[in-house]
């Protein structure tokens, strides 16, 4: 039985949650008493002013101790909120610099936390970042998401990772952040691009493009191929501009980023020109419109449309589950016409080499690249000159592995074919 005492303290506690008034006092942690760590939020700015500054010192700090890791969303918004209000006072007050760097380090501290358990949305990651107070900060939530990319096989969130990616370069240039702290954004970018291409590569292929000249130079030496290249090496993904009647590269642009359905890239250089372009693919009707940009002469417009994409490949099912084992040997068939073997082997984990040879043994090409035994495609190329993409599909001839490669030096694509491992 109750005695009154307790009824009247299950009465207060009652009162307390009805009406949401805080039972916990100003400085407690009230996450047991209402459900985040700060409870009434004036009541605790009142208190601060109150206390001396090493009060307020360790008040910080033992709430950052223990939310800094924490996964509750609730309490991190809480304490998100709580630290930019209270961030004023320990200013106005004068405090010790380790009584200040105290609330910034739980402000920087509770925002990572947030940024880690938040969906995948480049605006607010990005509004995340610049709330953070230091470049290392920065820099460390920069590294948190280009780990944590490599787990994630979403196109949507990837595209998004790659908008906060550029948002968060521009933000670290505008805050005057060091310039390793940009490239940090840069390689998340690059990083991130590769892997969307290699999901879903769509932009990836060969396109045929004329030049509006209405505006341009007498004499201008222009293109009429593009081509977009993952090139399984450093240098990411190369996007090229070619003039195939003399055969020459006009524009080279590595570590191109794709942000939906634009490409982007730029040269920067304080011995040549620099330059910047951009195109935008519709998926629909595989047509392209872009610009380059250079210092030295108008805006180059020009249009187009893809002619093969590697997105082609990887249309279709596999006829039966693969593994590593159904690459490893040697592929009889044919590139470009010319029959021969191509020999695959691998030397590290998920990376695959090939030789492609001739028959008379003539040609010999070498090869680098990734296999997808869900869809069933192995993709390789031969520096940043050659891609070959073929995948493992049932046609009325049979099952064969087929596909085409594209050379970025002269803008063709020719039809690849292989027998299966038997």
């Amino acid at each position: 039985m109750m005695t009154m005492i307790n009824k009247v303290a299950v009465g207060v506690i009652a009162f307390a949650a009805l009406t949401n008034v805080s039972m916990a006092g100003p400085l407690d942690d009230g996450i047991e008493v209402c459900g985040v760590p700060v409870c009434n939020l004036a009541e605790s700015i009142e208190e601060l002013k109150k206390v001396d500054h090493n009060k307020r010192g360790t008040y910080a700090i033992s709430l950052m101790n223990k939310y800094s890791k924490s996964t509750d969303v609730k309490a991190l918004e809480n304490l998100y909120a709580a630290s930019i209000a209270m961030a004023p006072v320990y200013v106005e007050l004068g405090d010790s610099d380790w009584v200040l760097r105290s609330i910034y380090d739980l402000k920087d501290e509770i925002v990572s936390a947030l940024s880690k358990n938040s969906d995948v949305d480049a605006d607010k990651l990005a509004g995340y970042y610049k709330e953070l107070s230091g470049q290392n900060s920065r820099f460390a939530m920069i590294g948190y998401w280009s780990s944590k990319a490599k787990t994630i096989e979403t196109i949507s969130e990837l595209e998004e990772l790659v908008a906060f990616g550029i948002m968060a370069r521009e933000i670290s240039a505008e805050l005057g952040d060091e310039a390793w702290v940009g490239r940090s954004a840069t390689e998340l970018v690059s990083t991130v691009t590769v892997k969307l291409t290699a999901l879903d590569p769509a932009h990836e292929g060969l396109y045929s493009v004329e030049i509006d000249e209405s505006n341009l130079e007498e004499g201008f030496f222009g293109f009429d191929k593009v081509t977009v290249l993952e090139s399984s090496s450093s240098d990411n993904l190369i996007v090229t501009f070619i003039n195939t009647k003399f055969q020459n590269t006009v524009y080279t642009y590595t570590h191109a980023e794709i942000v939906g359905n634009t490409v982007q890239g730029r040269f920067l250089s304080n011995t040549s020109v620099a330059n910047t372009f951009e195109f935008t693919l519709d998926r629909t009707t595989r047509t392209i419109v872009g610009k380059i940009e250079k210092t030295d002469s108008p805006v180059i417009n020009f249009a187009g449309k893809q002619d093969v994409s590697t997105n082609q490949v990887f249309g279709g099912q596999t006829p039966y589950e693969l593994s590593e084992a159904d690459i490893l040997g040697s592929l009889k068939g044919e590139l470009a016409g010319v029959k021969g073997s191509l020999k695959i082997k691998t030397f590290k984990k998920d990376v695959y080499s090939a030789t492609f040879r001739s028959t008379n043994g003539i040609l010999l090409v070498h090869f680098q690249g990734k296999f997808f035994p869900k869809t069933g495609v192995l993709s390789l190329t031969n520096g940043e000159k050659l891609k070959l993409t073929i995948s493992l599909r049932e046609t009325e001839e049979g099952i064969n592995w087929s596909g085409f490669a594209f050379n970025t030096k002269n803008g063709t694509a020719t039809k690849a074919k292989f027998s299966p491992l038997k």
